[in-house]
């Protein structure tokens, strides 16, 4: 507006510094909270999703144990033919063998997208420790349960490297959730191949 060829200017009151300093800091503890309820919720998610998953190949570890009358899988290496069983008792701890079960890739990581480790017994359904299974560094397959020893463990491991759910079964518990009474041949209980040494 011009009053005697002079321009007239508005002025409008703004935030002062303490009004702007209280709005972020508001904002700040929002956002903080906000963030830490994020982070347990993912941690939550992770968790659930890993305890799912080992659920998953445990059954498909148990499918592939009837069909195979007796058998495991061995464990999958990392580098090579990735998802498949290695065909040496000297891979006896790697990942899960996912393609070897026909289980997808997804199913085989933990709810942090890391590989599931899986560790084999290779004397599963053999009787008596031996020195070649201490050689072969699983002299730690022993159960809780007397005049048994464990089949198989599964592991999760967090982003730092270490293990967030570890799940072992034993020998008598595995063939008995997944076998019943099924009794197989002194030829099938042999299972395994020659031992070669890590």
């Amino acid at each position: 507006m011009k009053r005697d060829g002079i321009k007239k200017v508005m002025f409008l009151s703004g935030f002062s510094l303490l009004e702007v300093s209280i709005s972020l800091l508001v904002i700040g503890i929002i956002s903080n909270i906000f963030m830490t309820q994020f982070i347990a919720t993912k941690k939550l998610y992770a968790s659930q999703k890993t305890a799912t998953n080992m659920d998953f190949v445990l059954k498909a570890l148990g499918t592939y144990y009837i069909s195979k009358e007796g058998e495991l899988p061995y464990p999958s290496t990392s580098t090579n033919n990735v998802g498949m069983q290695s065909q040496s008792m000297q891979n006896t701890f790697g990942i899960v063998p996912f393609k070897t079960l026909g289980i997808m890739e997804n199913f085989a990581k933990s709810g942090n997208g890391k590989w599931l480790l899986y560790r084999l017994n290779p004397f599963f359904r053999k009787n008596g420790a031996s020195q070649q299974q201490k050689k072969l560094g699983i002299d730690d397959f022993e159960s809780d349960i007397i005049d048994d020893k464990v089949a198989i463990i599964l592991k999760s491991q967090s982003n730092e490297g270490k293990d967030e759910i570890v799940i072992w079964y034993s020998e008598k518990t595995f063939i008995a959730n997944f076998a019943g009474n099924k009794v197989f041949t002194k030829k099938q209980q042999q299972v395994g191949l020659p031992v070669s040494h890590f």
